[in-house]
């Protein structure tokens, strides 16, 4: 059996994206929240991770640790799940759009930190995560809908944290980002993430 451990749903943007692969494949996985910003946070984080973070997903005697691991590492426990695209240039692309994502929006991420409690409001946003905005937009512009490379991936499963901002800060984006934000969102895994979020 797998086990993931997540941050606060409503927080972290990195557990979101490992539950979101692990959802896609439809493995059965047993799920542990840890409660972030806490005095004894770190402390629940250490029993699992050497790191200091989450997600973690155990299997067997297997840790795995980081977000883009774990969903690589179920995009091989579960080929069929087609997490990954089986075209080779498709995959290639998908690979590349998540190791763009996972390691670029630095200041988008920390100007707009993920906080799915709050209602959408408008925020001035910095010429720097403008950049970024600006970035996301081409990715999505460059893709085909209605989900990144046509089916919901993993590239949606990364992607989906970066949409929530955009409807949590009122960001102003071009008709067909909106398009995909309201296309992610209303994915049912999203909504059910997003409903985990609400019910703490």
């Amino acid at each position: 059996m797998l086990k993931l451990i997540i941050g606060s749903p409503e927080l972290s943007s990195w557990s979101m994206r490992a539950w979101l692969a692990v959802r896609r494949t439809g493995a059965e996985f047993l799920e542990e929240t840890i409660t972030l910003d806490q005095p004894n946070t770190g402390e629940h984080i250490a029993r699992y991770s050497s790191t200091g973070r989450v997600p973690v997903l155990i299997h067997e005697n297997i840790t795995i640790e980081d977000s883009l691991a774990i969903s690589l590492y179920m995009t091989e426990l579960k080929p069929e799940s087609n997490l990954l695209p089986k075209e080779r240039s498709k995959r290639a692309r998908a690979l590349s759009l998540i190791s763009e994502i996972h390691s670029s929006f630095a200041s988008l991420r920390k100007e707009c930190p993920m906080k799915l409690r709050n209602q959408p409001q408008a925020t001035a946003i910095s010429e720097s995560s403008q950049q970024d905005i600006k970035r996301i937009v081409q990715i999505i512009e460059s893709c085909h809908g209605p989900y990144m490379l046509g089916e919901y991936s993993i590239v949606d499963c990364f992607m989906a944290p970066l949409m929530t901002r955009i409807n949590t800060y009122g960001i102003s984006v071009p008709q067909a980002t909106q398009t995909y934000v309201k296309t992610i969102l209303s994915h049912p895994h999203v909504v059910e993430w997003c409903e985990k979020a609400n019910q703490r």
